[in-house]
Protein backbone atom coordinates (compact mmCIF):
# COMPACT_ATOMS: atom_id res chain seq x y z
CA UNK A 1 0.00 0.00 0.00
CA UNK A 2 0.62 3.57 -0.40
CA UNK A 3 0.76 4.94 3.19
CA UNK A 4 1.45 8.37 4.00
CA UNK A 5 2.14 9.44 7.81
CA UNK A 6 1.68 13.11 9.62
CA UNK A 7 1.83 14.78 13.19
CA UNK A 8 1.34 18.30 12.80
CA UNK A 9 3.90 19.78 14.80
CA UNK A 10 3.30 23.19 17.17
CA UNK A 11 6.42 24.86 15.76
CA UNK A 12 8.74 24.30 12.60
CA UNK A 13 11.52 23.81 14.40
CA UNK A 14 9.43 20.77 16.49
CA UNK A 15 10.20 18.05 14.17
CA UNK A 16 7.59 15.46 14.21
CA UNK A 17 9.13 12.08 15.31
CA UNK A 18 6.36 9.97 15.67
CA UNK A 19 5.67 9.87 11.57
CA UNK A 20 9.05 8.10 11.65
CA UNK A 21 9.50 5.75 13.99
CA UNK A 22 6.12 3.98 12.34
CA UNK A 23 8.00 4.28 8.95
CA UNK A 24 10.74 2.53 10.56
CA UNK A 25 8.17 0.28 12.31
CA UNK A 26 6.70 -0.56 8.80
CA UNK A 27 9.90 -1.10 7.12
CA UNK A 28 11.29 -3.43 9.91
CA UNK A 29 8.17 -5.52 10.25
CA UNK A 30 6.72 -5.60 6.70
CA UNK A 31 9.97 -4.91 4.26
CA UNK A 32 9.33 -3.92 1.08
CA UNK A 33 5.54 -4.40 1.10
CA UNK A 34 4.39 -0.95 1.41
CA UNK A 35 5.39 3.06 0.11
CA UNK A 36 5.72 5.33 3.17
CA UNK A 37 5.24 9.22 3.01
CA UNK A 38 6.00 11.72 5.93
CA UNK A 39 4.56 14.71 5.40
CA UNK A 40 5.52 17.68 7.57
CA UNK A 41 3.30 20.40 8.97
CA UNK A 42 2.54 23.22 11.50
CA UNK A 43 -0.42 24.43 13.58
CA UNK A 44 0.41 27.85 11.97
CA UNK A 45 -0.10 26.85 8.24
CA UNK A 46 -3.39 26.62 7.17
CA UNK A 47 -4.58 22.69 6.87
CA UNK A 48 -5.89 23.28 3.45
CA UNK A 49 -2.15 22.98 2.18
CA UNK A 50 -1.52 19.78 3.67
CA UNK A 51 -5.02 18.49 2.38
CA UNK A 52 -3.78 19.58 -0.69
CA UNK A 53 -0.70 18.05 -0.72
CA UNK A 54 -1.84 14.94 0.80
CA UNK A 55 -4.24 14.51 -2.27
CA UNK A 56 -1.70 15.24 -4.37
CA UNK A 57 0.25 12.64 -3.32
CA UNK A 58 -3.19 9.68 -3.71
CA UNK A 59 -2.19 7.85 -0.86
CA UNK A 60 -4.23 4.42 0.15
CA UNK A 61 -3.66 4.89 3.41
CA UNK A 62 -3.06 8.08 5.95
CA UNK A 63 -1.79 8.21 9.50
CA UNK A 64 -2.32 11.35 11.72
CA UNK A 65 -0.74 12.15 14.96
CA UNK A 66 -3.13 13.66 16.92
CA UNK A 67 -2.12 15.88 20.45
CA UNK A 68 -3.59 18.27 22.55
CA UNK A 69 -1.81 21.60 20.64
CA UNK A 70 -3.47 19.60 16.81
CA UNK A 71 -6.33 18.03 18.00
CA UNK A 72 -8.93 20.39 16.18
CA UNK A 73 -6.55 21.04 12.96
CA UNK A 74 -6.12 17.58 12.67
CA UNK A 75 -10.11 17.09 12.88
CA UNK A 76 -10.41 19.18 10.46
CA UNK A 77 -7.99 17.87 7.79
CA UNK A 78 -9.46 14.29 8.33
CA UNK A 79 -12.78 16.23 7.45
CA UNK A 80 -11.06 18.03 4.57
CA UNK A 81 -9.49 14.25 3.43
CA UNK A 82 -12.85 12.43 3.42
CA UNK A 83 -13.92 15.25 0.46
CA UNK A 84 -11.18 14.90 -1.41
CA UNK A 85 -9.68 11.00 -0.84
CA UNK A 86 -13.17 9.56 -0.27
CA UNK A 87 -11.34 6.10 -1.14
CA UNK A 88 -8.27 6.28 0.96
CA UNK A 89 -8.01 4.88 4.55
CA UNK A 90 -7.59 7.10 7.76
CA UNK A 91 -6.05 5.79 10.44
CA UNK A 92 -5.19 8.17 14.17
CA UNK A 93 -3.51 7.51 16.85
CA UNK A 94 -1.23 9.37 19.81
CA UNK A 95 -1.77 10.58 23.43
CA UNK A 96 -5.35 12.66 22.77
CA UNK A 97 -6.98 9.43 20.70
CA UNK A 98 -5.31 5.94 22.42
CA UNK A 99 -7.56 6.58 25.84
CA UNK A 100 -10.85 7.49 24.39
CA UNK A 101 -11.43 5.67 20.94
CA UNK A 102 -14.89 5.15 21.12
CA UNK A 103 -15.45 8.62 22.05
CA UNK A 104 -13.37 9.69 18.80
CA UNK A 105 -14.58 7.59 16.42
CA UNK A 106 -17.88 8.69 17.39
CA UNK A 107 -17.27 12.40 17.25
CA UNK A 108 -14.99 11.57 14.09
CA UNK A 109 -17.17 9.28 11.64
CA UNK A 110 -15.17 10.32 8.47
CA UNK A 111 -12.10 8.41 10.39
CA UNK A 112 -11.89 4.39 9.84
CA UNK A 113 -9.33 3.05 13.13
CA UNK A 114 -8.17 4.18 15.92
CA UNK A 115 -4.18 2.94 16.59
CA UNK A 116 -4.11 3.11 20.64
CA UNK A 117 -0.72 3.02 22.31
CA UNK A 118 2.52 2.10 20.67
CA UNK A 119 2.32 1.35 16.58
CA UNK A 120 5.79 0.45 15.12
CA UNK A 121 4.27 -2.76 14.69
CA UNK A 122 0.58 -2.34 14.87
CA UNK A 123 0.70 -0.06 11.90
CA UNK A 124 2.45 -2.61 9.48
CA UNK A 125 0.24 -5.44 10.88
CA UNK A 126 -2.78 -2.69 9.61
CA UNK A 127 -1.51 -2.44 6.05
CA UNK A 128 -0.69 -6.02 5.53
CA UNK A 129 -4.53 -6.94 6.69
CA UNK A 130 -5.66 -4.44 4.92
CA UNK A 131 -3.85 -5.06 1.43
CA UNK A 132 -4.42 -8.94 1.71
CA UNK A 133 -8.12 -8.31 3.26
CA UNK A 134 -7.31 -10.25 6.11
CA UNK A 135 -9.35 -10.53 9.85
CA UNK A 136 -8.16 -6.94 11.89
CA UNK A 137 -8.23 -9.10 14.66
CA UNK A 138 -4.60 -9.32 15.53
CA UNK A 139 -4.01 -5.82 15.09
CA UNK A 140 -2.77 -4.86 18.14
CA UNK A 141 -4.89 -2.17 19.89
CA UNK A 142 -6.94 -1.19 17.06
CA UNK A 143 -10.68 0.34 17.52
CA UNK A 144 -13.16 -0.01 14.62
CA UNK A 145 -16.65 -0.28 13.91
CA UNK A 146 -18.45 -3.28 13.46
CA UNK A 147 -22.05 -2.05 12.41
CA UNK A 148 -22.77 -0.50 15.27
CA UNK A 149 -20.75 -1.44 17.82
CA UNK A 150 -16.97 -0.86 18.35
CA UNK A 151 -14.45 -3.15 19.07
CA UNK A 152 -10.93 -2.76 20.18
CA UNK A 153 -8.18 -5.27 20.53
CA UNK A 154 -5.51 -5.32 23.18
CA UNK A 155 -2.85 -2.99 22.65
CA UNK A 156 0.87 -4.49 22.94
CA UNK A 157 4.17 -2.71 23.65
CA UNK A 158 6.91 -3.43 20.69
CA UNK A 159 9.74 -4.97 21.76
CA UNK A 160 13.12 -3.47 22.19
CA UNK A 161 15.57 -2.51 20.79
CA UNK A 162 12.72 -0.18 18.93
CA UNK A 163 12.88 0.06 15.09
CA UNK A 164 15.85 2.95 14.74
CA UNK A 165 13.92 6.42 12.84
CA UNK A 166 17.26 7.61 11.78
CA UNK A 167 18.73 4.98 10.14
CA UNK A 168 16.87 5.50 6.60
CA UNK A 169 18.67 6.70 3.81
CA UNK A 170 18.15 11.00 4.05
CA UNK A 171 16.53 11.00 7.40
CA UNK A 172 19.00 12.43 8.79
CA UNK A 173 18.50 15.40 5.83
CA UNK A 174 15.02 16.21 6.51
CA UNK A 175 15.65 17.64 9.70
CA UNK A 176 16.57 20.63 7.47
CA UNK A 177 17.84 22.54 10.57
CA UNK A 178 15.11 21.46 13.22
CA UNK A 179 15.53 20.47 16.71
CA UNK A 180 16.48 16.46 16.28
CA UNK A 181 14.05 14.12 18.54
CA UNK A 182 15.81 10.89 19.80
CA UNK A 183 13.78 8.02 22.45
CA UNK A 184 16.52 5.67 24.01
CA UNK A 185 13.81 4.25 26.68
CA UNK A 186 10.06 3.95 26.99
CA UNK A 187 8.17 4.20 30.10
CA UNK A 188 8.88 6.28 33.46
CA UNK A 189 8.98 4.64 37.06
CA UNK A 190 6.63 6.88 38.65
CA UNK A 191 2.92 7.20 38.70
CA UNK A 192 2.16 11.33 39.23
CA UNK A 193 -1.13 11.43 38.38
CA UNK A 194 -1.57 14.75 35.84
CA UNK A 195 0.87 12.53 33.65
CA UNK A 196 0.39 9.69 30.86
CA UNK A 197 3.89 8.55 31.04
CA UNK A 198 3.54 6.47 34.24
CA UNK A 199 1.21 3.80 34.00
CA UNK A 200 3.08 0.99 35.96
CA UNK A 201 4.47 -0.25 32.53
CA UNK A 202 8.21 -1.51 33.05
CA UNK A 203 10.18 0.73 31.78
CA UNK A 204 12.30 -0.42 28.48
CA UNK A 205 15.40 0.56 28.11
CA UNK A 206 18.18 0.75 24.89
CA UNK A 207 21.53 -0.46 26.00
CA UNK A 208 24.08 2.09 26.76
CA UNK A 209 26.67 1.25 23.49
CA UNK A 210 23.10 1.29 21.15
CA UNK A 211 21.90 4.22 23.08
CA UNK A 212 25.73 5.89 22.28
CA UNK A 213 25.54 4.93 18.43
CA UNK A 214 22.06 6.71 17.86
CA UNK A 215 23.35 9.95 19.89
CA UNK A 216 26.35 9.93 18.39
CA UNK A 217 24.74 10.00 14.52
CA UNK A 218 22.01 12.29 15.16
CA UNK A 219 24.48 14.55 16.92
CA UNK A 220 26.49 14.78 13.88
CA UNK A 221 24.40 16.85 12.30
CA UNK A 222 24.92 19.28 14.83
CA UNK A 223 22.12 21.74 16.72
CA UNK A 224 19.79 20.48 19.22
CA UNK A 225 19.24 16.93 20.04
CA UNK A 226 16.33 16.26 22.28
CA UNK A 227 15.37 12.87 23.96
CA UNK A 228 12.14 12.24 24.70
CA UNK A 229 12.44 10.07 27.17
CA UNK A 230 10.74 10.25 30.69
CA UNK A 231 13.15 10.57 33.57
CA UNK A 232 16.39 9.47 31.34
CA UNK A 233 18.49 9.34 34.63
CA UNK A 234 15.63 6.72 36.52
CA UNK A 235 18.76 4.09 35.69
CA UNK A 236 21.87 6.31 37.22
CA UNK A 237 24.06 4.35 36.25
CA UNK A 238 22.94 4.12 32.42
CA UNK A 239 22.74 7.57 32.78
CA UNK A 240 25.95 8.60 33.92
CA UNK A 241 27.56 6.20 31.57
CA UNK A 242 25.98 8.19 28.59
CA UNK A 243 26.90 11.50 29.72
CA UNK A 244 30.61 10.03 30.08
CA UNK A 245 30.66 8.72 26.49
CA UNK A 246 28.95 12.25 25.16
CA UNK A 247 31.52 14.30 26.78
CA UNK A 248 34.29 11.94 26.09
CA UNK A 249 33.47 11.95 22.22
CA UNK A 250 32.66 16.14 22.13
CA UNK A 251 36.40 16.14 23.82
CA UNK A 252 37.97 14.32 20.80
CA UNK A 253 35.59 16.13 18.35
CA UNK A 254 33.82 13.46 17.44
CA UNK A 255 30.87 16.07 17.90
CA UNK A 256 30.63 19.32 15.66
CA UNK A 257 30.47 22.47 17.83
CA UNK A 258 27.30 24.09 19.08
CA UNK A 259 25.28 20.40 19.49
CA UNK A 260 23.95 20.35 22.49
CA UNK A 261 21.77 17.04 23.96
CA UNK A 262 18.37 18.47 26.07
CA UNK A 263 17.40 15.47 28.84
CA UNK A 264 14.54 15.26 30.96
CA UNK A 265 15.49 14.22 34.54
CA UNK A 266 14.74 13.38 38.41
CA UNK A 267 17.18 15.82 39.91
CA UNK A 268 17.06 14.00 43.31
CA UNK A 269 17.77 10.45 41.81
CA UNK A 270 21.39 12.36 40.82
CA UNK A 271 23.99 10.61 42.73
CA UNK A 272 28.13 11.25 42.99
CA UNK A 273 28.61 9.56 39.39
CA UNK A 274 26.11 11.32 37.65
CA UNK A 275 26.73 15.03 38.89
CA UNK A 276 30.70 14.13 38.05
CA UNK A 277 29.99 13.24 34.95
CA UNK A 278 27.65 16.53 34.26
CA UNK A 279 30.28 18.52 35.87
CA UNK A 280 33.03 17.18 33.52
CA UNK A 281 31.29 17.65 29.78
CA UNK A 282 32.20 20.41 28.41
CA UNK A 283 30.28 23.63 28.64
CA UNK A 284 27.22 23.56 26.51
CA UNK A 285 26.74 19.84 25.74
CA UNK A 286 23.96 19.31 27.64
CA UNK A 287 21.21 20.93 28.77
CA UNK A 288 18.93 19.57 31.70
CA UNK A 289 14.75 19.90 32.45
CA UNK A 290 13.75 18.79 35.86
CA UNK A 291 10.00 18.74 37.07
CA UNK A 292 9.71 20.30 40.22
CA UNK A 293 6.29 20.76 40.01
CA UNK A 294 5.73 21.76 43.73
CA UNK A 295 7.99 22.65 47.13
CA UNK A 296 4.36 21.98 48.80
CA UNK A 297 4.04 18.38 50.78
CA UNK A 298 0.36 17.57 50.62
CA UNK A 299 0.40 18.82 46.72
CA UNK A 300 3.11 16.15 45.70
CA UNK A 301 1.08 13.62 48.17
CA UNK A 302 -2.27 14.12 46.11
CA UNK A 303 -0.75 13.65 42.77
CA UNK A 304 1.64 10.47 43.96
CA UNK A 305 4.82 12.41 43.38
CA UNK A 306 7.86 11.37 45.29
CA UNK A 307 10.56 13.45 45.36
CA UNK A 308 13.43 14.15 48.08
CA UNK A 309 13.11 17.99 47.90
CA UNK A 310 16.36 18.36 50.32
CA UNK A 311 18.56 16.21 47.91
CA UNK A 312 16.75 17.54 44.64
CA UNK A 313 17.73 21.31 46.05
CA UNK A 314 21.16 20.02 46.82
CA UNK A 315 21.55 18.46 43.38
CA UNK A 316 20.22 21.44 41.71
CA UNK A 317 23.24 23.43 43.17
CA UNK A 318 25.80 21.17 42.38
CA UNK A 319 24.72 20.81 38.84
CA UNK A 320 24.41 24.85 38.71
CA UNK A 321 27.87 25.61 40.01
CA UNK A 322 30.30 24.20 37.31
CA UNK A 323 28.39 26.47 34.43
CA UNK A 324 29.07 24.47 31.80
CA UNK A 325 25.47 23.27 30.95
CA UNK A 326 21.79 24.85 31.40
CA UNK A 327 19.05 24.20 33.79
CA UNK A 328 15.62 24.04 33.45
CA UNK A 329 12.92 23.77 35.87
CA UNK A 330 9.18 23.17 35.61
CA UNK A 331 6.30 24.43 38.64
CA UNK A 332 2.87 22.98 37.85
CA UNK A 333 -0.11 25.33 38.89
CA UNK A 334 -3.59 23.68 39.80
CA UNK A 335 -2.99 20.76 42.25
CA UNK A 336 -4.92 19.39 44.29
CA UNK A 337 -4.31 20.96 48.05
CA UNK A 338 -2.40 24.03 46.59
CA UNK A 339 -3.45 27.59 47.05
CA UNK A 340 -1.94 30.89 46.21
CA UNK A 341 -0.13 31.78 48.99
CA UNK A 342 1.43 27.90 49.52
CA UNK A 343 2.30 27.98 45.27
CA UNK A 344 3.89 31.69 46.16
CA UNK A 345 6.44 29.92 48.47
CA UNK A 346 6.86 26.97 46.22
CA UNK A 347 7.50 29.77 43.37
CA UNK A 348 10.19 31.53 45.60
CA UNK A 349 11.37 28.57 46.63
CA UNK A 350 12.45 27.10 43.05
CA UNK A 351 13.41 30.51 42.17
CA UNK A 352 16.00 30.55 44.84
CA UNK A 353 17.91 28.12 43.31
CA UNK A 354 18.53 30.82 40.47
CA UNK A 355 17.74 28.05 37.20
CA UNK A 356 18.52 29.52 33.94
CA UNK A 357 14.54 29.12 33.30
CA UNK A 358 11.76 28.35 35.70
CA UNK A 359 8.62 27.52 33.59
CA UNK A 360 5.60 28.43 35.68
CA UNK A 361 3.06 26.14 33.74
CA UNK A 362 -0.65 24.97 34.72
CA UNK A 363 -2.46 21.96 35.04
CA UNK A 364 -4.00 20.11 32.21
CA UNK A 365 -6.46 17.26 32.48
CA UNK A 366 -5.22 15.50 29.85
CA UNK A 367 -7.21 11.77 28.78
CA UNK A 368 -5.94 9.38 30.24
CA UNK A 369 -4.43 10.56 33.34
CA UNK A 370 -5.71 9.64 36.77
CA UNK A 371 -6.32 13.85 37.79
CA UNK A 372 -9.01 13.64 34.75
CA UNK A 373 -10.67 10.47 35.84
CA UNK A 374 -10.84 12.14 39.37
CA UNK A 375 -11.35 15.89 38.31
CA UNK A 376 -15.52 15.94 39.36
CA UNK A 377 -14.32 14.33 43.06
CA UNK A 378 -11.66 16.40 43.70
CA UNK A 379 -13.75 19.65 42.41
CA UNK A 380 -11.24 20.82 39.76
CA UNK A 381 -12.74 23.09 37.17
CA UNK A 382 -11.29 22.62 33.50
CA UNK A 383 -11.75 23.90 30.40
CA UNK A 384 -12.78 21.51 27.83
CA UNK A 385 -10.98 22.27 24.86
CA UNK A 386 -7.52 21.53 24.45
CA UNK A 387 -5.50 21.91 26.18
CA UNK A 388 -7.79 21.16 29.17
CA UNK A 389 -6.13 23.83 31.45
CA UNK A 390 -7.24 23.79 35.06
CA UNK A 391 -9.81 26.72 35.14
CA UNK A 392 -10.28 26.56 39.27
CA UNK A 393 -10.18 24.10 42.39
CA UNK A 394 -11.16 24.18 45.71
CA UNK A 395 -8.00 26.07 46.22
CA UNK A 396 -7.46 28.21 43.53
CA UNK A 397 -10.02 30.62 42.02
CA UNK A 398 -10.34 31.46 38.71
CA UNK A 399 -9.09 35.10 39.60
CA UNK A 400 -6.26 33.47 41.14
CA UNK A 401 -5.00 31.32 37.79
CA UNK A 402 -5.40 34.31 35.90
CA UNK A 403 -3.10 36.59 38.36
CA UNK A 404 -0.71 33.81 37.79
CA UNK A 405 -0.87 33.50 33.94
CA UNK A 406 0.20 36.97 34.66
CA UNK A 407 3.42 35.97 36.74
CA UNK A 408 3.91 33.62 34.05
CA UNK A 409 3.72 35.82 31.30
CA UNK A 410 6.58 38.33 32.95
CA UNK A 411 8.84 35.49 34.10
CA UNK A 412 8.93 34.19 30.17
CA UNK A 413 9.53 38.00 29.21
CA UNK A 414 11.67 38.58 31.59
CA UNK A 415 13.95 36.15 33.36
CA UNK A 416 13.33 33.07 31.21
CA UNK A 417 14.65 35.24 27.51
CA UNK A 418 17.82 35.94 29.72
CA UNK A 419 17.34 39.25 29.05
CA UNK A 420 17.30 41.02 32.51
CA UNK A 421 19.32 39.44 34.88
CA UNK A 422 20.86 42.26 37.15
CA UNK A 423 18.17 45.03 36.81
CA UNK A 424 15.92 41.73 38.54
CA UNK A 425 18.28 41.11 41.09
CA UNK A 426 17.51 44.36 41.96
CA UNK A 427 14.12 45.01 41.26
CA UNK A 428 13.29 41.84 43.66
CA UNK A 429 15.73 43.31 46.13
CA UNK A 430 13.86 46.66 46.48
CA UNK A 431 10.06 45.19 45.94
CA UNK A 432 10.89 43.51 49.34
CA UNK A 433 8.35 41.10 49.01
CA UNK A 434 9.89 38.23 47.36
CA UNK A 435 10.62 36.72 43.72
CA UNK A 436 6.76 36.12 43.11
CA UNK A 437 5.63 39.48 44.38
CA UNK A 438 7.56 40.95 42.18
CA UNK A 439 6.75 39.38 38.76
CA UNK A 440 3.05 38.85 39.67
CA UNK A 441 3.15 42.53 40.16
CA UNK A 442 4.83 43.57 36.88
CA UNK A 443 2.80 41.09 35.31
CA UNK A 444 -0.44 42.51 36.08
CA UNK A 445 1.41 46.25 34.63
CA UNK A 446 1.81 44.08 31.21
CA UNK A 447 -1.39 43.05 31.36
CA UNK A 448 -3.12 46.68 31.37
CA UNK A 449 -0.79 47.69 28.52
CA UNK A 450 -2.30 48.21 25.05
CA UNK A 451 -1.19 45.39 22.75
CA UNK A 452 1.97 43.83 22.51
CA UNK A 453 4.96 45.16 24.26
CA UNK A 454 7.77 45.88 22.08
CA UNK A 455 11.16 45.02 23.87
CA UNK A 456 11.88 49.09 23.66
CA UNK A 457 8.13 49.37 25.30
CA UNK A 458 9.22 46.13 27.78
CA UNK A 459 12.40 48.02 29.14
CA UNK A 460 10.92 51.55 29.80
CA UNK A 461 8.36 49.89 31.56
CA UNK A 462 10.57 47.90 33.69
CA UNK A 463 12.77 50.91 34.42
CA UNK A 464 9.39 52.88 35.64
CA UNK A 465 8.34 49.95 37.63
CA UNK A 466 11.44 48.89 39.64
CA UNK A 467 12.45 52.83 39.68
CA UNK A 468 9.19 53.09 41.67
CA UNK A 469 9.86 50.56 44.41
CA UNK A 470 10.87 51.58 47.73
CA UNK A 471 14.86 52.39 48.22
CA UNK A 472 15.46 51.97 44.14
CA UNK A 473 18.61 54.25 42.90
CA UNK A 474 17.69 55.18 39.28
CA UNK A 475 21.49 55.61 38.23
CA UNK A 476 22.00 52.29 39.50
CA UNK A 477 18.88 50.22 37.50
CA UNK A 478 20.15 52.42 34.41
CA UNK A 479 23.64 51.22 34.73
CA UNK A 480 22.13 47.47 35.50
CA UNK A 481 19.89 47.51 32.76
CA UNK A 482 22.16 48.83 30.44
CA UNK A 483 25.18 46.00 31.33
CA UNK A 484 21.84 43.62 30.80
CA UNK A 485 21.04 44.98 26.87
CA UNK A 486 24.99 45.08 26.50
CA UNK A 487 25.59 41.49 27.34
CA UNK A 488 22.38 40.39 25.02
CA UNK A 489 24.31 41.46 22.23
CA UNK A 490 22.66 44.98 21.66
CA UNK A 491 24.77 47.46 19.77
CA UNK A 492 22.27 50.76 20.55
CA UNK A 493 20.60 51.26 24.06
CA UNK A 494 16.51 52.10 23.34
CA UNK A 495 15.08 55.27 23.98
CA UNK A 496 14.31 54.70 27.70
CA UNK A 497 18.22 54.72 28.38
CA UNK A 498 19.17 56.66 26.17
CA UNK A 499 22.18 59.02 26.72
CA UNK A 500 23.68 61.61 24.71
CA UNK A 501 27.31 60.91 24.49
CA UNK A 502 29.73 62.57 21.98
CA UNK A 503 32.71 61.40 23.81
CA UNK A 504 32.19 57.74 23.66
CA UNK A 505 32.97 57.45 19.60
CA UNK A 506 36.20 59.46 20.13
CA UNK A 507 37.26 57.05 23.15
CA UNK A 508 36.15 54.31 21.56
CA UNK A 509 38.24 54.66 18.22
CA UNK A 510 41.40 56.00 20.75
CA UNK A 511 42.15 52.13 21.45
CA UNK A 512 45.65 52.62 22.34
CA UNK A 513 44.22 55.22 25.35
CA UNK A 514 42.41 52.26 26.54
CA UNK A 515 45.11 49.35 26.93
CA UNK A 516 45.41 49.95 30.71
CA UNK A 517 41.96 48.15 30.32
CA UNK A 518 42.47 43.91 31.27
CA UNK A 519 40.38 41.84 30.12
CA UNK A 520 38.97 43.63 27.00
CA UNK A 521 40.69 43.46 23.51
CA UNK A 522 39.30 46.58 22.60
CA UNK A 523 41.56 47.00 19.33
CA UNK A 524 40.44 43.57 18.16
CA UNK A 525 36.58 44.36 18.98
CA UNK A 526 36.89 47.36 17.10
CA UNK A 527 38.61 45.94 14.02
CA UNK A 528 35.47 42.88 14.23
CA UNK A 529 32.97 44.97 14.33
CA UNK A 530 32.16 42.95 17.81
CA UNK A 531 32.58 45.87 20.47
CA UNK A 532 29.60 47.03 22.28
CA UNK A 533 29.24 49.80 24.16
CA UNK A 534 27.33 52.38 26.28
CA UNK A 535 27.80 55.34 28.40
CA UNK A 536 27.48 54.87 32.57
CA UNK A 537 24.96 57.07 33.35
CA UNK A 538 26.01 60.40 34.35
CA UNK A 539 28.71 60.56 31.53
CA UNK A 540 31.43 58.91 34.35
CA UNK A 541 32.77 56.31 32.03
CA UNK A 542 31.74 53.68 29.98
CA UNK A 543 30.04 49.57 30.15
CA UNK A 544 31.42 47.74 26.82
CA UNK A 545 31.55 43.96 25.85
CA UNK A 546 32.99 42.07 22.88
CA UNK A 547 30.49 40.21 21.03
CA UNK A 548 33.40 36.94 20.32
CA UNK A 549 33.03 36.14 23.70
CA UNK A 550 29.35 34.70 24.45
CA UNK A 551 29.18 31.98 27.14
CA UNK A 552 28.55 28.90 25.72
CA UNK A 553 25.83 28.33 28.28
CA UNK A 554 24.06 31.52 28.50
CA UNK A 555 24.96 33.48 25.21
CA UNK A 556 25.61 36.37 27.53
CA UNK A 557 28.52 38.92 26.82
CA UNK A 558 30.41 39.62 29.90
CA UNK A 559 30.34 42.94 30.79
CA UNK A 560 33.37 45.31 31.80
CA UNK A 561 32.60 48.91 32.89
CA UNK A 562 35.51 51.67 32.61
CA UNK A 563 35.26 54.67 35.64
CA UNK A 564 37.06 56.84 37.37
CA UNK A 565 37.59 56.43 40.98
CA UNK A 566 36.90 60.23 41.58
CA UNK A 567 33.86 60.27 39.62
CA UNK A 568 35.13 62.95 36.84
CA UNK A 569 32.97 62.80 33.94
CA UNK A 570 34.36 62.20 30.59
CA UNK A 571 34.27 65.65 28.38
CA UNK A 572 37.57 66.29 26.58
CA UNK A 573 35.32 66.91 23.13
CA UNK A 574 33.81 70.22 25.51
CA UNK A 575 37.17 71.25 27.28
CA UNK A 576 40.52 69.73 24.97
CA UNK A 577 40.60 67.00 28.04
CA UNK A 578 42.76 64.53 25.78
CA UNK A 579 41.86 60.35 27.07
CA UNK A 580 45.35 60.23 28.17
CA UNK A 581 45.05 63.12 30.67
CA UNK A 582 41.26 61.33 31.91
CA UNK A 583 42.59 57.83 32.21
CA UNK A 584 45.81 59.29 34.00
CA UNK A 585 43.34 58.89 37.31
CA UNK A 586 42.69 55.94 38.99
CA UNK A 587 40.80 54.37 36.38
CA UNK A 588 39.07 51.01 37.21
CA UNK A 589 37.90 48.63 34.43
CA UNK A 590 35.64 45.83 36.98
CA UNK A 591 33.21 43.24 35.44
CA UNK A 592 29.32 44.15 36.73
Amino acid sequence: MKAALCAIASKYVHFALAPRCLRAGVQQYAPGRHQVLVFDHTVNAPVEQLAHRLAGAAPQFVGLGVYIWNRRQTEHLVRLLRRVLPGCVIALGGPEVSFCPAETLAALPEADYVLCGEGERALPLLLNALEDGAPLDGVPGLCRRQGTALLQNPAEAVPFPLPDPWAAPGALDELAGRMAYVETSRGCPFDCAFCLSGRRDPVRLTPVPQSLDLLLRVGAGGGTVKLVDRTFNCDPRRAEAIWRGLGQAARQGRLPAGVCFHFEIGADLLDAGGLEALAQAPAGLFRLEAGVQSFYPPALEAVSRRTDMDKLCRSVRAVLAPGNLRLHLDLIAGLPGEGLEQFSASFNSAFALRPHELQLGFLKLLYGSRLRRQADALGILYDPEPPYEVLSTPDLSYADLQLLQQAAQALERLYNSGGFPRTLEEGIRCSGGGAFAFFAAFGARMAGQEGALSEDSLTALLLEHCAALPGADPLRLRTLMAADLLARGAAHLPPALHAPAPWLRGLLHRASALACCAGLDWAGALEHGALRAAPLPGGTGLLAADARRADPVTGRLPVRRLYRTDGARIKWEQDGLSPADWLRAAVVCDTI
